[in-house]
């Protein structure tokens, strides 16, 4: 009779544990999942997930006024020296060994007529590849500003309209190639295929027709970190969101 009772309750408690329902995925560790853990936990961005989709959101930056004849202040270098590249942007990543593909769609709405005396620099979010402080690759979404003809009479205003850039950071230098879409929408899809010392960068509207960049050959280490940054120097917040993101390496 002992031996009855003793099974029994060994019987129950299992039934127990495997009917125990599964913790809960919090938004910390969804982030975590898909996109990767912070470069930098203690940038000023916040970060925020709305289902799969990484919200990134940046303060407004003072921006300092440059005097004539004055030695710039750090702050008025800091704008001066500002790049679009991933350095002192918020990223959050994962480490990748060997090859891979890259995929992100970047939505960030553009800003309207920007003053012709007005201090500006670009926002931009995309997709970062970092193997070291002097070699890593950025594939951005920015905005540039819309050049009137030299024929124009002086206008007061430039108009801001969305462009595509890879950047590839190296120790001999930079090398950057740019492109356009046609029409305006607040949102595209970047993409950056690894494959052995070759680098490849595209961008498409809907993630089936892409314009893909002339490769770029690198010297990366075998292991390097993936993901997503955003990053801006303007006197508005500024806020990107990252979704459909996929990370993918061939089979072995």
């Amino acid at each position: 009779m002992r031996r009855a009772t003793v099974f029994a309750i060994v019987v129950c408690a299992s039934a127990f544990a495997v009917a125990a329902p599964v913790p809960k995925e919090d938004d910390a560790a969804r982030m975590v999942r898909i996109y990767g853990t912070r470069a930098n936990p203690k940038d000023e961005a916040r970060y925020e997930m709305r289902g799969d989709a990484l919200r990134v959101f940046l303060p407004a930056c003072e921006i300092p006024p440059r005097r004539d004849f004055e030695r710039p202040t750090p702050q008025q270098q800091a704008l001066w020296d500002w790049k679009r590249t991933p350095e002192d942007g918020s990223r959050v990543w994962r480490a990748v060994r060997g090859d891979f593909m890259a995929v992100v769609r970047v939505s960030f709405p553009l800003r309207g007529a920007v003053s012709i005396n007005q201090t500006w620099r670009p926002r931009v979010a995309g997709l970062v590849i970092w193997s070291s402080v002097k070699d890593h690759f950025g594939m951005i979404r920015h905005e540039e500003l819309t050049r009137p003809p030299a024929n124009q009479a002086p206008v007061k205003q430039l108009s801001v309209h969305e462009a595509f850039q890879s950047i590839l950071t190296h120790p001999a230098g930079v090398r950057m190639s740019g492109g356009e879409l046609k029409g305006s929408s607040n949102s595209a899809f970047l993409r950056v295929k690894r494959s052995g010392k070759s680098v490849t960068a595209a961008y498409s509207r809907d993630g089936k027709e892409w314009t893909e960049f002339l490769a770029d050959e690198v010297e990366w280490k075998d292991t390097v970190k993936v993901g997503v940054y955003a990053k801006h120097f303007s006197d508005t917040p500024f806020e990107a969101t990252f979704d459909e993101y996929t990370l993918t390496v061939p089979k072995k």
